[in-house]
């Protein structure tokens, strides 16, 4: 008999600072890292976001608001939340 193994997609994320050198601003970035089979090809900012129209690359403004980006992107969870109006 044969054993298969089931590989397990483990996803990597990182946040980097970047600073503007005209204004001297930092912002946070979150980079995915991208993989084909169990080769890794670095890091990108190109990647899609549940099925959310969110638009890649993520940006925070402080170190711990991209961690936590991070954390939800890692459940895998993405929900939108969209607001109703009303007209009365």
């Amino acid at each position: 008999s044969k054993t298969w193994k089931i590989l397990i997609k483990k996803v990597m994320w990182r946040a980097v600072k970047e600073t503007n050198r005209l204004t001297g601003k930092s912002l946070w970035i979150v980079e995915k890292q991208s993989k084909f089979l169990w080769w890794s090809n670095g890091w990108t900012r190109s990647y899609s976001v549940g099925n959310t129209v969110l638009n890649s690359p993520i940006k925070a403004f402080t170190a711990e608001s991209a961690l936590n980006k991070i954390a939800v992107l890692e459940t895998g969870k993405i929900y939108v939340q969209t607001e109703a109006v009303c007209n009365e």
